[in-house]
């Protein structure tokens, strides 16, 4: 015997329909690939300023005496070694409106330089 007035949710098991549309994109992120595509799309001048501004700082801060991690990317890694001299020195720059995060990276051989 069947209920004809049970919902259909129900019956279809939408109760969970929260999930149903969890992998879709965001409006605001589409919209927000499609204008970094246009404004590469338009020239190279910005990403060509980010990699001379990356190059000119990684320069400066090796010049300082810092160890940074090696990569091609704009997101300069100081490598500080020491957890507690990584949180103060990251709540510092915190502290003077700069973006900095301490995080522990481990590569699993327990290397004592961080730059290789």
């Amino acid at each position: 015997m069947t209920n004809d007035r049970l919902p259909v949710r129900a019956i279809s098991g939408w109760e969970t329909i929260k999930f149903h549309f969890s992998n879709t994109i965001a409006p605001v992120v589409v919209s927000g690939v499609l204008k970094v595509m246009e404004i590469l799309s338009a020239g190279t001048e910005r990403p060509d300023k980010l990699e001379r501004n990356a190059s000119y700082r990684g320069k400066g801060l090796t010049e300082a005496g810092f160890v940074l991690k090696k990569g091609d990317t704009p997101i300069i890694s100081v490598m500080l070694v020491n957890a507690k001299l990584s949180q103060d020195f990251s709540k510092a720059l915190y502290d003077g409106g700069k973006s900095a995060a301490a995080r522990q990276e481990s590569s699993g051989d327990n290397r004592t330089d961080p730059a290789d």
